[in-house]
């Protein structure tokens, strides 16, 4: 083989490699620009709501000794598509004596997460009673995400018999997503910290899209019904299935909060 042949060039070659990597260089400018979420986390003590967000950003992956919250802040970031999100959630106390500290935390909210205990049918009435209309004084137009905790334990024996001796049982699926719908949430989500890892990224991922009008990017939603027909958000593709081909489709309520404001809250 000549010296020639042996270090042949092939200009062509290097041409693409060069479009390749000024082309994958234009796409990712795409992400540069950063969009902050404040996200506000509320709901009875022992909601669920701490150990939902530690499970997210993979912390201790359980506590089994509560440890009652305050105020906890944490920070992470998420891509979808073209957009890049800085989420700073807020997990706050659920306890009556913070009633008084809590609304310092809704200042700048752009979503807010209600968590409730499914295990628990008197969390889910504190929602309407007491958590929407104390968001709806401070945060009057941000969105709201229902989050359903603690999916696992539905069908645990042990609830299964308290409940029964107080004559309730857990909360089911479409009671949740029923009054989600009538409080007007953007969305209604279940999970677990133990069984459903990605029941609670979903959360995370419909709070910070919903902040900015893009709810339908996240592959599970499905949207809150109207009256007329009671399907709710599930990470379960038959649901996706189902409402692909309803007609007519369901009605998406989700709303942009001021476009020009790059900050996000959830609560």
């Amino acid at each position: 083989m000549s010296s020639g042949s042996r270090f042949s060039f092939d200009f062509g070659d290097i041409s693409r490699r060069r479009h390749h990597k000024l082309t994958r260089q234009h796409s990712m400018s795409a992400l540069t620009e950063t969009v902050g979420c404040k996200a506000v986390m509320v709901g009875d003590s022992q909601a669920g709501k701490s150990a939902l967000v530690n499970t997210f950003l993979e912390k201790d992956r359980l506590i089994e000794i509560y440890k009652p919250t305050t105020f906890d802040r944490y920070t992470t970031i998420l891509d979808f598509d073209k957009h890049h999100i800085e989420l700073n959630m807020w997990d706050t106390g659920g306890k009556p004596e913070y009633d008084f500290l809590r609304p310092l935390a809704y200042q700048d909210t752009d979503v807010a997460i209600i968590c409730f205990d499914i295990s628990q049918p008197t969390s889910l009435e504190c929602i309407s009673q007491k958590w929407f209309p104390e968001i709806r004084k401070h945060c009057p137009k941000c969105p709201v995400i229902v989050a359903g905790c603690k999916s696992d334990l539905r069908n645990d024996i042990h609830v299964m018999t308290r409940l029964t001796e107080m004559k309730m049982i857990p909360v089911s699926h479409d009671k949740g997503s029923t009054l989600a719908s009538q409080i007007g949430a953007v969305a209604y989500v279940e999970s677990s910290a133990r069984t459903n890892t990605s029941g609670v990224r979903e959360v995370f991922e419909m709070a910070a899209l919903a902040s900015i009008g893009k709810l339908n990017l996240q592959k599970s939603y499905v949207g809150l019904p109207n009256e007329s027909k009671r399907l709710s958000i599930t990470e379960s593709l038959r649901f996706r299935k189902r409402a692909e081909v309803m007609t007519p489709k369901v009605r998406v309520k989700s709303m942009v909060i001021d476009k020009d404001r790059k900050s996000c809250l959830v609560m």
